[in-house]
């Protein structure tokens, strides 16, 4: 695969900043919340999208899938 300089960019930040917490997760989140209360920026939180098939139903996109093969 070819490399991506974005991609590569993207990386290196996530890599710098797992590396400045510890690569703890919780507290990365943490950090991050703590950046939204005081950025002036308005974040909202969507509910949760519920399913309409069962865990052991195909999706339609697994069937529109296995249509093309």
């Amino acid at each position: 695969m070819a490399s991506d300089s974005i991609t590569e960019e993207i990386r290196g930040n996530r890599r710098t900043l797992a590396a400045q917490f510890g690569n703890d997760l919780d507290l990365i989140l943490a950090d991050i919340r703590s950046r939204e209360t005081t950025d002036g920026r308005k974040y909202i939180s969507l509910p949760a999208r519920s399913t309409t098939c069962k865990p052991d139903e195909p999706s339609d996109a697994t069937e529109r899938r296995n249509r093309a093969f």
